[in-house]
């Protein structure tokens, strides 16, 4: 069983997860480079990226910024994209998205070329995509993660060595 961590959260993430475990000391809140979520102790190891809507990963997915992000995530051993909806949300996008029907009739992006580069940007960039279905269920999945790439360092390198 790991031991008790301490999570570092982005700047940036407008709404954090909470991260409520028994296991979670606290939260800092720091710049971090790539992704959105990390480990005190291992920054260089765990990078745990978070999208919460389908509309959040169709604004990003072809940006230079989330491409320049991708390219830096190569360097993390164990890298995740964490997404709060489901493979159906995407397919079904842009008519799942939470937009008036204004702008969804103006999309010309639709969830089969969505879900065509997620599947492109996991081969080249070597990370693991997770679709958790909801913000409840990332936050659990994300607090499992962290606690089993905490044990795993633990365990083959003593106390995060």
């Amino acid at each position: 069983m790991s031991r008790s961590f301490t999570v570092i959260v982005d700047t940036r993430e407008k709404l954090p997860w909470e991260m409520n475990s028994a296991r979670v000391l606290g939260r800092e809140i720091e710049k971090l480079d790539t992704g959105d979520y990390t480990v005190k102790g291992l920054e260089d190891k765990l990078c745990i990226d978070r999208k919460a809507s389908v509309s959040e990963l169709a604004q990003n997915i072809t940006t230079k910024r989330f491409i320049r992000e991708l390219e830096r995530i190569k360097e993390f051993p164990h890298a995740f994209l964490i997404l709060e909806f489901s493979a159906t949300d995407i397919f079904d996008f842009p008519h799942s998205a939470d937009l008036p029907d204004a702008v969804k009739n103006r999309i010309r992006v639709n969830g089969n070329f969505l879900m065509r580069c997620l599947s492109r940007l996991q081969i080249k960039y070597d990370f693991n995509i997770i679709f958790a279905g909801s913000r409840s269920n990332a936050e659990r999945i994300a607090v499992n993660l962290m606690e089993d790439v905490l044990e795993l360092y633990d365990n083959e390198y003593g106390e995060n060595g």
